[in-house]
């Protein structure tokens, strides 16, 4: 019997950069059938702590990264290998630093009954909570993209275009576009922002050759516009709470004498524009059908 959900993911040395990998798979596990890592060459144990997960559902699938290819574009060829591993009918792709919140695991599959019995639903959306800093601490405003598709009906033509932050769909004409979606009622916790400054660090390094051999700054969290950080006050999700209190970063606060930008000052007077029209002026890869379609 072909599985309904499956889970997908790409990893390669997650340990060393502090992905919280772990917590992302475990995440999800209740409401998939079987959940696809592709797993790149490392050297830090990251193949070890995926097996040592111990679920059936999960299937490792050992891969060679191209880092020759230029902007990030093999983050997007693993996204594809994992794709192109499952025959599921729906798929949930979710990346190392992402984990869906167990209370909203129940409108999740609830969005998926309903989108199945729609065939114009291509995708579902996800409302994202970018953590920055500390576990506390919020980034808002539109440089942030608010929803993201990560819910995929299988049985259309998807390609990741750039760096697997997004997905379009090959339509009839062999151009891309982006999918038609509905939003799943589940939000992801994006904690790329609260790793250690070591692992910030290790991954610049790392990464350097596939973005032209550029290294970001040891301490990513030094200077930021205070405006485009807020508080949060909700819950963290269950499988999160051990890496958040022994991994996430802690001591961070702002910068009362940062000095604002070019793009800062855009960007306020963006955001600005936003409140005043009640409009979403964030990137968009999808286009979210009406209610009454």
């Amino acid at each position: 019997m072909e599985p309904r959900l499956a889970g997908i993911t790409f990893l390669r040395n997650a340990v060393r950069l502090g992905y919280p990998f772990v917590e992302s798979i475990r995440s999800i596990l209740p409401v998939v059938d079987e959940f696809v890592v592709a797993v790149g060459t490392s050297d830090d144990g990251t193949l070890d702590a995926v097996r040592a997960i111990d679920d059936p559902k999960i299937r490792v699938v050992p891969t060679e990264w191209n880092t020759s290819v230029p902007n990030g574009f093999v983050y997007a060829q693993q996204t594809m290998l994992a794709l192109f591993q499952t025959r599921a009918r729906w798929v949930l792709s979710i990346q190392g630093d992402e984990v869906v919140h167990e209370d909203d695991l129940p409108s999740m599959q609830a969005s998926i009954e309903r989108a199945d019995r729609d065939d114009r639903v291509e995708a579902l959306t996800f409302d994202y909570l970018h953590f920055y800093g500390r576990p506390d601490i919020l980034g808002t405003g539109s440089r942030w993209y608010r929803r993201e598709v990560r819910l995929l009906r299988n049985s259309k033509r998807f390609v990741v275009p750039s760096d697997a932050q997004c997905y379009t769909i090959i339509d009839r004409n062999r151009r891309m576009r982006y999918p038609n979606a509905r939003p799943s009622g589940a939000r992801m916790f994006h904690y790329g922002w609260l790793r250690p400054t070591e692992a910030h660090l290790a991954k610049a390094i790392d990464v350097s050759p596939m973005w032209g051999g550029k290294v970001v700054p040891a301490k990513p969290y030094a200077q930021v516009d205070r405006t485009a950080l807020a508080t949060f006050t909700g819950t963290h999700p269950a499988v999160a709470q051990h890496w958040l209190k022994t991994m996430a970063n802690q001591d961070f606060a702002p910068d009362p004498q940062y000095t604002l930008t070019s793009r800062d000052r855009r960007l306020r007077v963006k955001d600005w524009f936003e409140r005043a029209l009640h409009m979403d002026f964030s990137i968009k890869h999808f286009h979210m059908l009406s209610e009454r379609a």
